[in-house]
C-alpha cells in the first residue's frame, strides 16, 4: 500500500466532502487501475456505488477484508440472498468477532431465516450502535413482522424524550408551575383586553381553562373545555385544531377527520398553506391505510419538519407497504438519525409481545 495510493484516497474522500461524487469517482477508477495491489481504493469506490464487484475484487487482493465481506452480505440480503449474507456476515464475524454491525446482521439473518427474534432482543440498546442502514433494515424487518401479526398496527405514537425519576419528577412540577402562571396572566389580559365584550371574554375564559388541563395532563377535562367552546361557536379555530389533535392521540380517526374537515373549512383556501395541517391528514389517511395518499403528503412537509422523527418513520412504513424497499430504508435512515425516544427498541419490544404475549 504506496503513499502515492493513500494520497489518492484523501483527494478522492475530499471531493466526497465537497459533494463532487463524480470527480471522487474518477478519482478512485484512476486509483483501482494504478494500484491494482491495493484493496482500499476498490472498497471506498463500493462503498459509494454500492458495487458487489468492487467489494468482490478486493477480497480477491485481501480475503480477509471485513467491510468487504460486512457489505457484500447487506447486499445480499436487501436481494432476499438469505444464504449468501448469511456466509459473508458468519465470515465477516470470524474477521471481527466484536463488531456490533456484524453481529445485528447476524441476529436480523436469524430473523428473517428462522423467524427467530432472540439474537436481537440480546443486542437491546447496543443496537444504537450499528451502522445507521442496518439499523433501517431491522426497523422494515420489525415493522413486516408487527403488520402481519396485528393488521390494526398502524406505526408507533409520536413521544417526546423526558427525564425519568426525581430530576424528571421536578421538570414536571416546574412545566405544571408555568402553566399554572401563564393561565393567570392570559386570564388577567383577556379580563383587559375584552371588557367591552362579555361573549369573547367567556369564550376566551373557557380556551384558557382548556389549555391549562391540557398542559397538566388532564386531557379529557380539556377536551370538555373545548367541546362547549364550539357548542357556542362552532367555526372556533382553536377548538377544532384541539379536537382534531386530542382525537388522534385517542386513535379516532373518523371524529379527527370530522373536527380536521371543519377547520379546513374555516381556513378555506389558507389550509393549503398549512403543513400541520398536512400532516394531520397524512396520519388519518395512514390509519385508514390509504398509504399512496398519506405518503404524498408526507413528502410534501417532510422539509417542514426536518428536526422531527416520526414524519420520516411514518413516510417510510408507507413506502413499506407499498413495498416500496428502497424508498423505506431511506426514510427509515433518516428518522433513526435524529433525536428519537427509541424507537427501534420500542418496535422491537412490540414484536417481542406479539410472538409472546405471556
Amino acid at each position: 500500500m504506496s503513499i502515492s495510493s493513500s494520497l489518492a484516497l484523501r483527494k478522492a474522500l475530499r471531493y466526497s466532502h465537497y459533494g463532487e461524487n463524480e470527480k471522487a469517482l474518477a478519482t478512485l477508477t484512476e486509483a483501482v487501475s494504478k494500484y491494482p495491489n491495493d484493496p482500499r481504493p476498490l472498497l471506498r469506490r463500493g462503498l459509494m456505488t454500492d458495487s458487489c464487484e468492487d467489494f468482490t475484487s478486493s477480497l480477491k487482493i485481501y480475503p480477509s477484508n471485513g467491510v468487504a465481506l460486512f457489505f457484500l452480505g447487506l447486499t445480499a440480503f436487501k436481494k432476499d440472498d438469505i444464504v449468501s449474507a448469511r456466509e459473508h456476515i458468519s465470515r465477516a464475524g470470524e474477521v471481527a468477532p466484536n463488531n456490533l454491525s456484524v453481529k445485528a446482521m447476524s441476529a436480523l439473518i436469524k430473523l428473517r431465516r428462522d423467524n427467530d427474534i432472540s439474537a436481537l432482543r440480546e443486542m437491546g440498546r447496543s443496537l444504537t450502535g450499528v451502522t445507521i442502514s442496518v439499523r433501517a433494515r431491522i426497523l422494515m424487518e420489525l415493522e413486516t413482522g408487527i403488520e402481519i401479526m396485528d393488521h390494526a398496527d398502524t406505526g408507533t405514537c409520536e413521544k417526546e424524550e423526558t427525564f425519568g425519576g426525581f430530576l424528571g419528577r421536578a421538570f414536571d412540577a416546574l412545566d405544571d408551575v408555568a402553566v399554572m402562571v401563564y393561565w393567570l396572566v392570559a386570564n388577567i389580559k383577556n379580563q383587559l383586553v375584552n371588557i367591552a365584550n362579555s361573549k369573547r371574554r367567556k369564550t376566551n375564559r373557557i380556551i384558557l381553562d382548556g389549555m391549562r388541563y391540557d398542559g397538566i395532563g388532564k386531557k379529557e377535562k380539556a377536551a370538555a373545555c373545548f367541546e362547549k367552546v364550539l357548542s357556542s361557536d362552532s367555526k372556533n379555530m382553536d377548538a377544532l385544531e384541539y379536537m382534531t389533535l386530542y382525537n388522534l392521540g385517542l386513535g379516532d380517526h373518523k371524529k379527527a377527520a370530522s373536527y380536521l374537515s371543519r377547520l379546513e373549512n374555516v381556513l378555506d383556501k389558507k389550509a393549503e398553506a398549512e403543513p400541520i395541517l398536512k400532516k394531520w391528514r397524512a396520519d388519518i389517511f395512514l390509519v385508514e391505510k390509504k398509504y399512496e395518499k398519506a405518503m404524498s403528503l408526507y413528502i410534501e412537509i417532510l422539509d417542514e419538519f426536518s428536526l422531527d422523527y416520526i414524519t420520516p418513520y411514518r413516510t417510510g412504513l408507507c413506502a413499506l407497504r407499498l413495498e416500496q424497499y428502497d424508498r423505506a430504508e431511506k426514510y427509515f435512515m433518516s428518522a433513526l438519525s435524529r433525536i428519537n425516544p427509541g424507537l427501534l427498541n420500542e418496535r422491537l419490544e412490540k414484536l417481542v409481545e406479539l410472538k409472546d404475549p405471556l
